[in-house]
């Protein structure tokens, strides 16, 4: 019987990074690409992970880490990888002298004067929708993988 490889769509890092890049919480989808790729490398997986990872890249506007990883992919073994990153390189190095001005840069956290964390209040239904996300997430991964489909 032949080894079934893993399929990227249902490893749930994979599936968070891609819901946090669309609601626009790039850093968290950031460190999901980031643990898929140290898990799968250069394989399919993991080269759908750098594929995005890019994009969180550039929408956070950290343009060197974005142009030395489309460089990277100029090397892959898939072909239309490397295609995809000869022609996106050149637009990604038309901003690598720009200075960073994205607040999802860096995370501050406020202290006070005791030294300790001042934590940010968040809303209810801030927190409702986000849970709300993870269970839809979670759902469709139970569905995926019980169904097969």
């Amino acid at each position: 019987m032949a080894r079934q490889e893993p399929d990227f769509r249902v490893d749930p890092r994979f599936i968070a990074g891609v819901a946090a890049l669309n609601r626009g919480d790039y850093l968290l989808a950031i460190a999901a690409f980031e643990a898929v790729i140290a898990q799968y490398g250069v394989q399919r997986e993991g080269l759908k992970a750098h594929l995005h990872l890019i994009k969180a890249y550039t929408h956070t506007q950290q343009w060197p880490e974005a142009i030395a990883l489309c460089q990277f992919l100029t090397h892959a073994g898939h072909p239309r990888i490397r295609a995809w990153a000869r022609k996106y390189l050149p637009e990604l190095e038309a901003h690598r002298d720009e200075e960073p001005t994205s607040p999802n840069l860096q995370l501050t956290v406020p202290r006070l004067s005791s030294g300790h964390i001042q934590l940010r209040p968040v809303s209810r239904g801030y927190l409702w929708a986000s849970q709300g996300i993870t269970i839809a997430v979670l759902a469709g991964l139970v569905y995926v993988v019980i169904l097969g489909e």
